[in-house]
């Protein structure tokens, strides 16, 4: 029963200016952006959102752009990183009468639903730690502020007084309502002759802490962020207008990411410093797209393909899906197939990825649209050769380079057969694979070796074809996929081992739901738990009801993973059913608590299954031993250990409330048992006429479950009469 009564907390006060940099630091909302430490493109106002190529003098740190004043030229400043390191740099010169303005800004919106950003009512400070000045002089007038604004409200402006040494300065502004972006920006400004002097700012250290308006201290977190799982992950083409910065870069261990992204790299490893980064490229199609040719994830633009190189493209076919002229890749109307094969489409590919690999300082190359087309194109053919020949040629030289080579292969798998558009992926991936009678030397094959085979499979559709289409058998060969690959990596060295990377990305329905009990994500991470082994990684990305990701990512919680521990033992199957299948995992000295997980794959049938040992499923619901429960076709299981017994109480304001508001919801939890309690759950459902707030609980390390609309947290242990307090906020309806 839900007791209602209202709680009081006293709030300890934090400072939120010079605090040293410790694991548990102020929420920095341009975390990485103002380290001042790399560039890679340039951001001036007018021009490409994306970055200019930065050039001498003019360089700006990535994620700042640069606003001179009307009439200057690039004769009358300079900014670079050189000066310096770890500082920004920037100095007018030549400035004989007059004013000169040069200034340097970043922003971040406001959004009252997302817990990672500013919202009406927060204190925002912009915070730099190091500034200093050089070469001012009385014979004109020099001054430096920090500034700070809501677009359409009034400016919050700081000056800087002049300081040859560094010392620190900070601005703060209450969000006010309505607001839809924050801007920080340094404004240097002169006037009068300059003559022959070059007034000069160093900055380094730009922060913009936040303050919560219920609040006195500022939003903590931790960096770098704790990793609260047991698997390695992976994620494709991250984009921060879709998935959030610090989920996502805290729950993942491999990103494949655009270019455009480039600016928040540096935020990605700052928070997961292990992270490793992928450039998205595609391998052969070319894009027809309205950036510019370093933004195209091929070697240039459909539109300078179409004019210097129409070789490369494939021309118009009856019933074949045209454009411009030119076959594309259906549904995707702005890519079109290429020639893969042509010399001049193979060097200029690897020179173009090599360029951007080395100017953005990523870990490897993620490569897409990687497939022959010889079923249902209408006229357009590319033989699987022609896909090896291309693989050959550019793998390489990726690797001489130091890369990662990822290669996407949609949903083949490794036992040998063709894939669902007759590649042969053994051809494309097995590092010993030679011609055989099917694929032979005379047809255009050649041999493989570790050199110019993919480090990494990766497999879009795992453990369901792509369209729910069911299939016991492709879920069974994705779960021995892992094994082939350890079989490979067994004869090879250590620096040549191969990875599979299994992935999901289906869309969240009525008819297929991806969340609870039964849903497809579960079923999906349960099938990998299934498998993994030290050469794979996961990931799934859930595509919300309206066609786009769910922007709160990550949308899945891998943090049971960490809690049930590590695997006991290969997968096997139950009662003789080769779709039925479980493995035994066991306790870990950093609170795993050991389990059990179990699939049915059949396609059609439900199964059942009885556990040997007291469990807890997902939910929190308690399992005992000798339990035969039921699984439908196309589910999963993770259940955990469990021991102890736990009494909640549950707190909710309710006095003076109204729509809008955003209330702290308590709940408190007691061991009520003699005894030590081990994964002990604590759940509390959202109160009704409240919407839950996103990344809330997670804020404790709580958990928010979209198919019972409730929160929780897993206690990995807890004391005989041990007892805690955990929060999370909703906003009343």
């Amino acid at each position: 029963m839900m007791n209602i009564r209202y709680l009081l907390l006293l709030l300890g006060l934090l400072a939120c200016v010079g605090r040293s940099y410790a694991s548990t630091v102020p929420m920095d909302l341009i975390i990485g952006i103002g380290d001042f430490t790399t560039s890679t493109y340039t951001v001036r106002a007018g021009g490409d959102q994306y970055g200019e190529p930065s050039l001498p003098n003019d360089t700006v740190a990535n994620g700042w752009s640069r606003r001179l004043q009307d009439g200057l030229t690039i004769n009358n400043f300079i900014c670079n990183l050189t000066e310096a390191p770890g500082y920004q740099y920037i100095a007018l010169r030549n400035i004989t009468s007059g004013e000169g303005s040069l200034s340097l800004a970043t922003s971040v919106a406001v959004d009252d639903s997302d817990s990672y950003r500013p919202h009406s009512g927060d204190t925002v400070t912009f915070v730099v730690d190091r500034v200093r000045m050089r070469d001012w002089n009385d014979s004109y007038f020099t001054s430096l502020s920090i500034n700070i604004f809501a677009v359409g409200f009034p400016l919050v402006s700081k000056q800087i007084e002049y300081s040859e040494s560094d010392c620190s300065k900070s601005v703060s502004m209450k969000v006010p309502q309505g607001a839809g972006q924050i801007v920080v920006f340094f404004q240097f400004y002169t006037n009068g002759n300059l003559g022959p002097h070059v007034p000069a700012v160093f900055l380094s250290g730009a922060h913009l802490y936040l303050t919560r308006a219920s609040k006195t201290a500022c939003e903590m977190e931790e960096i770098p962020a704790i990793k609260n799982r047991n698997i390695a992950t992976q994620l494709i083409s991250w984009q921060e207008n879709e998935k959030k910065l610090r989920p996502t870069s805290a729950n993942y261990d491999e990103i494949s990411v655009p270019a455009w992204s480039y600016c928040y790299y540096a935020a990605l490893r700052k928070i997961n410093p292990n992270v490793r980064l992928y450039l998205y490229q595609g391998g052969t199609t070319i894009a027809d797209t309205p950036r510019n040719s370093r933004w195209s994830i091929c070697p240039m633009r459909f539109s300078d393909a179409s004019k210097s190189h129409p070789d490369w493209l494939y021309s118009a076919a009856p019933g074949a899906p045209n454009k411009n002229g030119y076959i594309y890749a259906a549904p995707f109307e702005d890519r079109f197939y290429a020639h893969i094969t042509a010399t001049t489409y193979q060097e200029l590919w690897v020179a173009t990825v090599l360029e951007k690999v080395r100017h953005l300082g990523l870990d490897g190359v993620w490569i897409d649209d990687c497939g022959s087309l010889t079923v249902d194109h209408n006229g357009i053919r590319r033989d699987p050769y022609e896909v090896q020949q291309f693989l050959h040629y550019v793998i390489p030289k990726l690797k001489s380079a130091g890369l990662t080579v990822v290669i996407n292969l949609a949903e083949a798998n490794l036992n040998g057969n063709l894939s669902w558009n007759g590649n042969p992926p053994l051809a494309y991936f097995d590092p010993s694979w030679k011609p055989n009678s099917q694929f032979t030397e005379s047809g255009g094959y050649s041999a493989n070796t570790p050199d110019n085979t993919p480090d990494v499979l990766f497999r879009e559709y795992s453990f369901i074809l792509n369209g729910f289409r069911a299939n016991s058998s492709y879920w069974l060969a994705c779960l021995n996929d892992s094994n082939i690959v350890a079989q490979w990596n067994s004869a090879l060295p250590a620096n040549q081992r191969k990875r599979i990377h299994y992935s999901i990305s289906q869309k969240d329905s009525a008819e297929h739901p991806a969340y609870g009990n039964d849903g497809w994500a579960r079923f999906v991470l349960a099938s990998y738990l299934l498998c993994q082994n030290e050469y794979t990684a996961f990931g799934i990305d859930v595509v919300g009801k309206d066609g786009a990701s769910y922007a709160s990512q990550p949308n899945i919680d891998y943090s049971i993973t960490k809690r049930l521990g590590d695997p006991d033992g290969a997968h096997q199957s139950y009662n003789g059913d080769q779709y039925l299948r479980y493995r035994r995992y066991k306790a870990t000295s950093d609170g795993g608590v050991g389990g059990i997980v179990v699939v049915n794959g059949n396609a059609n049938s439900q199964k059942k299954f009885v556990v040997d040992m007291d469990v807890v499923d997902e939910s929190g619901n308690p399992i005992s031993s000798g339990t035969e429960i039921t699984l439908k076709a196309m589910t999963g299981r993770i259940l955990l250990r469990r021991a102890g017994s736990v009494d909640v109480t549950i707190t909710v304001p309710t006095e003076n409330v109204f729509p809008g508001q955003i209330l702290d919801v308590t709940v408190e939890y007691t061991n009520s048992s003699g005894s030590e309690a081990r994964n002990v759950v604590v759940r509390a459902n959202v109160p009704d006429e409240t919407n839950y707030v996103n990344g809330s609980a997670e804020a404790s390390d709580g958990h928010y479950d979209r198919a019972t609309n409730s929160v929780y947290w897993t206690i990995a242990s807890l004391q005989a009469a041990g007892s805690g307090v955990k929060k999370f906020k909703v906003k009343v309806k």
